[in-house]
């Protein structure tokens, strides 16, 4: 049986470039269910507008280590498959913040246990962008707020199925421009995600966590300026993280920045990873008895 380690693109530029490579980005490093892109995509970024777009199609998932990856393919009609992230990014490069609708979506449909039948089709993901890094040709910027993060640490795949096409596999198909010496001195760039999963039919899967996106993009025309144009490649990996805690609303009005998990065991109500208490408004919440005997748990001002 045939056996590929599946290696992120960010992480073999990181060993090409060696530790100057990749210190300041936000550093994510997603797990599994792991989701591949392949460099057919394409990264733009438009000064005037400000929005920084991704729009790739989906490889193949790997649902657990060890597991085969199985293919996304294309659903719906017409047939079609994407991985599209858009958002805003000022001249500084900082996140300004998301697009109307979904940041980042992933459509396509998935075979999960190899038997023939598709197990889903149609939105697998979609979320909310909360923090971005990103990295010209060596020269790494920080523009999200955690700091100090790991560089990515390679992906391990698992053994046959459709493993042999995955991105560094004995049959992967050959990649074309952006791959040569050239890419590797000068032309290749990276940039990182965290997202907030808000729907899909793969939302299950993730548990509560957070996405990371890693991407890297080749022959890429970015100068480590926003205030122009750039364009490039996009090929990467989207994986579940860690989520970060956030605004909490407690039953007595208070806030607390907690993680969701610890904030409902309080019977707070969480306002998702990375949101402050400084945005949010908390009204106590307590019973509320009526003229009629009956109570009920509601805010402050329903009662009143």
């Amino acid at each position: 049986m045939k056996t590929t380690i599946i290696r992120s693109s960010a992480v073999a530029l990181a060993l090409a470039f060696g530790a100057s490579l990749g210190a300041d980005l936000i550093g994510v490093e997603p797990g599994h269910p792991l989701l591949v892109f392949n460099n057919q995509g394409t990264t733009t970024y438009d000064a005037t507008t400000n929005l920084f777009t991704i729009d790739a199609n989906p490889v193949a998932i790997q649902f657990a280590p060890g597991q085969p990856p199985r293919f996304v393919n294309p659903t719906g009609t017409p047939r079609d498959e994407m991985v599209f992230l858009q958002v805003i990014i000022d001249e500084s490069g900082a996140l300004v913040g998301g697009v109307d609708g979904d940041d980042f979506i992933v459509t396509g449909e998935v075979d999960a246990d190899g038997d023939g039948i598709v197990d889903y089709a149609g939105v697998l993901i979609s979320g909310e962008v909360i923090d971005f890094g990103f990295q010209d040709n060596g020269v790494a910027s920080n523009h999200g707020t955690p700091s100090g993060h790991p560089r990515p640490k390679p992906a391990l795949g698992g053994d046959g199925g459709d493993d042999d096409k995955m991105p560094g596999g004995k049959n992967a198909e050959p990649k074309g421009k952006g791959t040569g010496l050239g890419a590797l001195l000068g032309t290749t760039d990276l940039y990182d995600f965290r997202i907030v999963p808000t729907g899909g039919l793969l939302l299950p899967l993730f548990g509560g966590s957070d996405l990371g996106a890693i991407v890297t993009s080749e022959m890429s025309s970015f100068n480590g300026s926003f205030l122009v144009d750039f364009s490039g490649e996009a090929k990467g990996d989207i994986g579940p993280i860690d989520p970060l805690p956030g605004a909490c609303c407690l039953p007595d009005g208070s806030c607390d920045e907690l993680l969701a998990t610890d904030c409902l065991i309080l019977g707070g109500t969480p306002f998702g990873s990375g949101t402050l208490c400084d945005d949010v408004v908390c009204i106590p919440v307590g019973a509320c008895c009526f003229t009629d005997g009956t109570c009920d748990v509601l805010p402050q001002d329903a009662c009143d």
